[in-house]
């Protein structure tokens, strides 16, 4: 007899199908970004560690997505297919990584990131019905440079009627938490005067916009200046521009990181995944009820045993180093440092079996796609002295520069 913890954990292990794809795919690559118009998801540039920065446009089909409730999984599935974009322009956005991308009116806008040892400050527009690239002439709010979005790369963007907002990042090598937002009407850029509190000072953290009669942007996450992982969440309101920060039980959190996906659905934001240490990810997945302010996790990460582990060291190490102004998931705040160098370790340890939510001696047989991408992934496959030398490049970019005032 089939007990309800069968059922269940049965549940469990069919909420992840594996696309199979019938054609090319797309280069390995990191630190793209991704967007949606219509069924198709598209994305653009990212990064490998032989070949750099790339500038490559895909797009991917999700129409037949709904028939996988229908097909037998071990028979037959909807043919899905990779398509490469081929596009044109004057101009194009070249080799980039760690970027964002957005969409209005049916054009992709796509600004900063890495072009290597440089950020990039230019915002360019994809037409997605002509596939031409056009980069942007915009202009300062009231003519005062302040006003100009600096170049920046492991921002976040996000868009709310005919604006949009960007968030943090690294600037001139350094960490930061300013916002700034564009006029696709006026095509005009403006900082955005958020007053006290604010989020510390972060990059590779994630947002979203949650729309209502007070429409916010909330985010989460990030690495913060002393190269701590992060996982306080906080909200914009997009009306005053007022922040505030969320206040949860920090036992039912998530534990910081960075490199996460955010989204919103049915009013709960979702967080799914990220790193909380280089080589060691998390496929976790997280629903935060905002009207509760509650976290629940619905799949345990394939490092569960490490990442305890790990959350043991953190714990450990705050209590040693942890100053008054560190920010944790229910408040606080962080001076800003000047110094932010990073110590990697690259560890080729195969991650355990994942175990179920419910009941931990047994396996679950189905992983989640980012635990079998990161096991094919450039930072486990390719642990040799390439990675040394892509390593010094970065941290040349990240700590070889002058802080922000």
């Amino acid at each position: 007899m089939q007990t309800k913890r069968d059922m269940d954990e049965s549940e469990d292990e069919e909420n992840w199908y594996e696309l199979r794809v019938d054609s090319k795919q797309p280069e390995r690559r990191a630190n793209h970004s991704s967007f949606v118009l219509g069924s198709k998801m598209y994305i653009y540039g990212g990064y490998d560690m032989r070949e750099g920065p790339m500038q490559s446009t895909w797009s991917f089909d999700f129409k037949n997505v709904g028939e996988l409730h229908n097909a037998d999984l071990n028979d037959r599935q909807p043919t899905m297919t990779w398509q490469q974009v081929t596009t044109s322009g004057v101009k194009k956005p070249g080799n980039l990584s760690d970027h964002t991308s957005v969409m209005y009116n049916n054009k992709m806008y796509l600004y900063g990131g890495s072009q290597g040892l440089n950020s990039n400050g230019q915002l360019y527009s994809l037409d997605l019905n002509s596939n031409l690239w056009e980069p942007i002439r915009t202009k300062a709010y009231q003519g005062f440079d302040e006003n100009m979005a600096p170049e920046c790369d492991e921002h976040t963007a996000v868009v709310y009627e005919d604006h949009m907002y960007i968030f943090g990042g690294f600037v001139n090598g350094d960490r930061t938490n300013d916002v700034y937002k564009f006029n696709f009407k006026a095509s005009e850029w403006q900082g955005v005067a958020t007053g006290e509190p604010k989020p510390c000072p972060r990059a590779g953290h994630s947002s979203v916009v949650v729309e209502g009669a007070n429409p916010y942007m909330y985010i989460f996450g990030g690495k913060d200046n002393d190269d701590k992982m992060l996982n306080d969440m906080w909200r914009l309101s997009l009306s005053t521009h007022a922040w505030e920060q969320i206040k949860y039980d920090a036992t039912t959190a998530p534990r910081g990181r960075q490199g996460h996906s955010m989204a919103v659905y049915r009013g709960q934001v979702i967080v799914f995944g990220g790193l909380y240490e280089i080589t060691r990810e998390l496929n976790d997945f997280f629903i935060f009820n905002i009207e509760k302010n509650e976290w629940k996790r619905l799949f345990r990460t394939t490092n569960e045993d490490d990442a305890a582990a790990m959350q043991k060291s953190d714990t450990l190490k705050s209590k040693k180093t942890r100053r008054d102004d560190s920010p944790d998931a229910t408040g606080g705040s962080h001076s800003k440092s000047l110094s932010r160098k990073a110590t990697v370790k690259v560890e080729t340890k195969k991650p355990k079996a994942i175990k179920s939510p419910r009941q931990t001696e047994e396996p679950v047989n189905l992983e989640s796609p980012t635990s079998v991408t990161m096991k094919q992934s450039f930072l486990l496959k390719q642990a040799d002295k390439e990675f040394e030398g892509y390593f010094n490049v970065v941290k040349k970019k990240k700590d070889g520069q002058p802080a922000c005032a």
